[in-house]
């Protein structure tokens, strides 16, 4: 009886682990320029100093005044890309690609479509 009951605590205590590691970010566009991998482009409630960079991480493209400009990415792979209003993806060097497990493109009511731009980089999809 005793062994159920170290398994069980072992077991939920290794979920509660793994659900620290999974982060959503927004983009803010608040870095002073427009790369991916500048922490201060992403609000995050449990990360200051990071970027959306593992499997675990979803990154946000909230709906901004019908568009956010340009993004220049990186070879990242993540978890989810929710894009809710007009982007522009560019590279940030070479031909980069992000690799995400699942890809969501809104469209808006006040915006009628969104518009995802992808230049000389790739967004590839699991």
């Amino acid at each position: 009886m005793k062994h159920g009951r170290i398994g069980g605590f072992a077991a939920a205590m290794g979920v509660a682990a793994a659900s620290v590691y999974a982060l959503t970010f927004t983009w803010t566009g608040g870095g002073g320029d427009d790369d991916w991998d500048t922490t201060q482009n992403w609000s995050s409630g449990a990360c200051a100093n990071c970027s959306p960079d593992d499997t675990n991480d979803d990154a946000l493209f909230s709906d901004e005044e019908c568009g956010w400009g340009t993004v220049e990415l990186v070879t990242e792979e993540i978890g989810e890309l929710e894009i809710f209003a007009d982007v522009d993806f560019t590279p940030d060097a070479g031909t980069p690609t992000l690799t995400v497990d699942k890809l969501t493109i809104h469209g808006t009511i006040e915006c009628r479509e969104t518009i995802v731009t992808i230049e000389n980089a790739t967004i590839e999809v699991n």
